[in-house]
């Protein structure tokens, strides 16, 4: 498997100061990953389950990050699932604001 695409994974870190104020940094590590559509059975089962299914990515490089951005488009990681060792399939849907 070859590792085209260049993605960012991002973890939101939130803070809460000495005055009680919170602010959210932004964690943010590029990594490679390839990109599939997502298969039949896994986009009927989500959407079901009320959850849209827009893209797969495959990376070897995962640390629980819940955002993925790829070509300035933001999704939402809704599935990690570790295929074998050390490559983890990234189940995505359009990030809502």
């Amino acid at each position: 498997m070859y590792f085209s695409e260049k993605i960012t994974l991002r973890t939101e870190v939130i803070t809460v100061d000495e005055y009680g104020f919170t602010s959210t940094e932004n964690v943010d590590v590029e990594v490679w990953a390839d990109k599939k559509t997502a298969k039949r059975s896994e986009f009927y089962s989500a959407h079901t389950a009320g959850i849209e299914v827009s893209a797969v990515f495959t990376v070897n490089d995962y640390s629980d990050e819940k955002v993925l951005i790829h070509d300035t488009k933001e999704y939402d990681v809704i599935r990690a699932y570790r295929k074998g060792e050390g490559e983890y399939e990234l189940t995505c849907s359009d990030r809502r604001v």
